[in-house]
């Protein structure tokens, strides 16, 4: 527009207000004010991503990032992920994910303080999956935000490094190496006060650490490498024949042993013995009374070798 100066002001004529074309703004002022796409993919970021997409999804990747496939761990916004699986059907089944998030966490004076994505316990913490192996890794940095301590004032820094595995067989889980971790190295102002230990409950992986002073306050963040595998093999051999019942299940004995098919062939092969051997059994007679052995539901017999018969008919119907 054309806003020629007022003559009584007494500037040059050819002057004109210097204003802002619409689209010469600049770019912080075009971000708040500009038109938002509400679903459609364009440049201009959409208002429903920038409110929810980058809060719980992680960027992912891999082989086995499919529309069928599911997610073994919780996902959260400050992870990147690797889906795998072996394609190869003459080996045994295995699907993973490898991550590399962020987590973070605060400790006051000697009580534990555990880290979690965004730093907020809820419904997104970490789990050792069913039949399951994983290894970790951690690389983290921790600071003084507050306290008396005049050796460790505002600002005094550790970092550090921790290394772990656990596995998940059948529902039990079990941390394999020392207990907490292995720690691969601490560098600090100062003495070190601080210790990382990596534990799990009730399949909940756990990253709590844990200050030596009584008056300081730390903000800290862990960068967590973790590699998950699910393994159907964990508890159950592979190309092992097991015998079922009709539903499918696995038959299991009294002492939790599975009944496989080795077992049922020493069965079989030890009958192939036995049953010449009962051909010489006779009748038996207890006080001039034969003893009668119930089969079926209404007949009788009167001989151990007609018993034995009937329960490996039974056994192996």
């Amino acid at each position: 527009m054309n806003f020629p100066p007022p003559a009584s002001s007494g500037l040059d004529a050819s002057l004109r207000i210097c204003e802002s074309n619409s689209s010469s703004l600049p770019a912080w002022i075009q971000n708040q004010t500009g038109a938002r796409a509400f679903f459609s993919n364009t440049q201009a970021k959409t208002f429903l991503s920038g409110k929810f997409s980058s809060v719980n999804r992680p960027l992912i990747v891999g082989t086995n990032n499919t529309k069928t496939s599911t997610r073994i761990m919780p996902y959260n916004g400050d992870d990147l992920v690797i889906k795998f699986r072996n394609n190869n059907i003459s080996n045994p089944s295995i699907n993973g994910e490898s991550h590399k998030m962020v987590l973070t966490g605060y400790t006051s004076g000697t009580t534990t303080g555990y880290a979690y994505p965004q730093g907020v316990s809820g419904k997104r913490n970490l789990i050792v999956p069913f039949n399951s192996n994983m290894i970790i890794k951690i690389k983290g940095t921790c600071s003084v935000v507050g306290g008396t301590n005049a050796s460790y004032p505002v600002g005094s820094t550790e970092a550090f490094s921790y290394y772990t595995a656990f596995k998940n067989a059948g529902g039990t889980v079990t941390q394999i190496g020392t207990a907490g971790g292995v720690q691969e190295f601490n560098i600090s102002e100062g003495a070190p006060r601080t210790s990382l230990a990596i534990t799990s409950a009730n399949g909940e992986l756990k990253f709590g650490l844990l200050d030596g002073l009584t008056d300081t306050k730390r903000i800290w963040s862990l960068t967590v490498d973790l590699t998950v595998q699910l393994i159907e093999n964990m508890t159950i051999g592979y190309e092992e024949n097991w015998a079922l019942y009709q539903n499918g299940d696995i038959i299991q004995l009294q002492n939790n042993d599975f009944f496989n098919m080795e077992l049922k062939k020493y069965i079989e092969n030890t009958t192939k013995i036995i049953t010449p051997s009962i051909d010489h059994l006779q009748l038996v007679e207890y006080k001039n009374k034969e003893l009668d052995f119930v089969y079926g539901m209404q007949e009788h017999h009167t001989s151990f070798k007609r018993m034995f018969k009937e329960i490996i008919r039974i056994i192996f119907r």
